[in-house]
């Protein structure tokens, strides 16, 4: 259920991250990105996820990710392709990957439309 203030949090996040206007603070944009995903905020479950995925929990980037795929968020929905496509987080599988990327298509992430089998073959990591 999204609520007017997960955007906000999402938006503030960032600025702790980067240290505009705020000092810099890893800890407290980490504590508002969860914030902005659990008050509905799809970029913030997508900001979440690379944060995860940065820090290379990538169970817990693909939860984050899959949140955001599930509310028709494409850049999610590629992400978590992504994962499939290289096993980090979930078992390696490339038709699920096909599948996200197909979604993140459907929902106008254009950079995701180009992935066939032969490419998602090639850019596995075996």
């Amino acid at each position: 259920m999204k609520d007017k203030y997960g955007d906000s949090c999402n938006n503030l996040a960032a600025l702790y991250k980067y240290g505009y206007g705020v000092k810099q603070d890893d800890k407290k944009a980490f504590e508002l990105l969860k914030k902005a995903c659990d008050n509905g905020s799809l970029i913030g479950c997508d900001n979440l996820g690379n944060l995860y995925y940065t820090k290379q929990d990538y169970i817990k980037a693909a939860t984050s990710y899959k949140k955001a795929c599930n509310s028709n968020n494409a850049l999610s929905c590629f992400n978590l392709g992504d994962l499939y496509m290289e096993g980090k987080g979930v078992k390696q599988d490339l038709q699920k990957a096909k599948e996200y990327f197909n979604k993140a298509c459907e929902y106008g992430y254009k950079d995701s439309c180009n992935f066939d089998e032969k490419s998602l073959e090639s850019n596995a990591t075996k």
